[in-house]
């Protein structure tokens, strides 16, 4: 049996089994192609000699993409999703064929920013596709299973291109052609899996007034996602603590390439054995692991675990003196982010219910693209005011250890309410 065939065999269910070997080829494709994304920063700033304007405006483009998103989430409630994943696949994907074209960092920026903001609505439609197609005792595993698949390409995606560049800076422009190929594919591959099951009617407390407000976010694309958050408190909870991880984690982002170019003096192959190899090995290792846990503990409890071990991250990079012990730094933030990418996809699905989850999710994305806006451009801006990187590192920890008590204390109300209504 293929690797593919034995992964699948982990779905309980026959259209999970279904979803799931469609699911892994997809999602491999797709790992391809974040290995070549990866090296983004790098590219810009160490072939092309980006300014900090540049490195910013790379960092921001994924969570800014989440505002799209957000609009198509909310236009998708209730609608057919499939047609999302060949639409965007041509924009978000092929579209990076331009960077043959291209010359200079700003250039190359705006191809990958626009990239960046098509593919953002496809989260939209993979999150229905969990909902709908896989049985919520599965959901967990199955997504910690892709993500691992995913992962193992994306570190061969990475260390190729890393020692390629190494060898030739100018063979990234080839390397983004075949990104292009194989991200299509994997659209492909996506808009071919048949959605199975209905998106159920919400319960009377939300649905009246929910579906009123869906059908203006046609208008509004905010709409609904406000709704959402005004009268769900717990799922609001849940957004105000990813803000504050989410702050913290855009504070990083544009920070990192620069620290490690400027300071540290890494070489494309240290920078993919970092992003790539240990990060990616990391979530192969621990995304099925925190997928297992996901679907006994629920993502509140995963989220606060992983925020706690994030805020490590930062720490280690503001002490490492050398490649080394960014490896290490880097070994613990995949870690991290293989509990955070489990918890921060399954809750809006957990929150949701019965409910179609693309109006929980299009409330989930927005807020990533607010936080988007304002995290990587303080970052930058602490980081040239103090001088040091260290202010960002240490300002970014503080935020992860604030959001994972405010998860925390969610979790603790969650789990006290079965009891108190037992009681009452």
């Amino acid at each position: 049996m293929s690797p593919v065939g034995i992964l699948a065999r982990g779905a309980h269910t026959r259209v999970g089994r279904y979803t799931q070997r469609a699911h892994l080829r997809a999602a491999f494709l797709e790992g391809l192609v974040q290995g070549v994304l990866a090296l983004n920063e790098f590219v810009a700033k160490k072939t092309m000699g980006a300014s900090d304007v540049v490195i910013t405006a790379l960092v921001m483009a994924q969570p800014i993409s989440w505002f799209f998103a957000s609009y198509w989430s909310n236009f998708l409630v209730g609608r057919e999703k499939r047609s999302t994943f060949l639409l965007f696949g041509l924009l978000g994907r092929l579209s990076l064929f331009l960077v043959l074209a291209v010359h200079g960092g700003i250039a190359f920026a705006a191809v990958i920013v626009f990239a960046t903001l098509m593919v953002g609505a496809i989260t939209p439609a993979q999150n229905s596709l969990f909902q709908v197609n896989y049985d919520v005792r599965e959901r967990g595993r199955a997504f910690g299973l892709s993500t691992a698949w995913q992962s193992i390409a994306t570190i061969g995606a990475a260390v190729v291109a890393g020692r390629l560049y190494d060898d030739d800076p100018r063979m990234y422009r080839w390397t983004y052609a075949a990104a292009a190929v194989c991200g299509f594919a994997s659209c492909w591959l996506f808009y071919r899996i048949r959605f199975r099951g209905r998106h159920h009617s919400a319960p009377p407390a939300l649905s009246r007034g929910l579906a009123r407000e869906m059908t203006r976010s046609l208008r509004s694309p905010f709409a609904g996602s406000f709704t959402i958050l005004k009268r769900d408190r717990d799922f609001r909870r849940y957004e105000t603590a990813y803000m504050g991880y989410g702050l913290a984690f855009m504070m990083l982002q544009p920070v990192i390439p620069i620290f490690l170019v400027e300071s540290l003096h890494v070489d494309y192959s240290q920078a993919s054995n970092a992003r790539g190899l240990v990060f990616y090995c990391m979530m192969v290792l621990f995304s099925p692991i925190f997928g297992w846990m996901m679907d006994r503990t629920g993502p509140v409890r995963l989220s606060t675990f992983a925020f706690l071990i994030l805020a490590l991250f930062p720490l280690a990079l503001a002490a490492a003196g050398g490649v080394s012990a960014v490896y290490v730094a880097f070994g613990v933030y995949g870690i991290a982010m293989a509990a955070v990418n489990v918890g921060w996809t399954m809750g809006p699905i957990h929150f949701a219910g019965t409910r179609d989850s693309a109006a929980y999710m299009g409330a989930h994305v927005a807020l990533v693209g607010a936080r988007g806006l304002v995290g990587g451009p303080v970052g930058m801006l602490l980081f040239r005011w103090t001088g040091t990187a260290h202010a960002t590192f240490l300002g970014s920890a503080a935020l992860f250890l604030a959001a994972s008590l405010l998860m925390g204390s969610l979790d603790r109300d969650l789990r006290a309410r079965p009891a108190m209504e037992g009681r009452s």
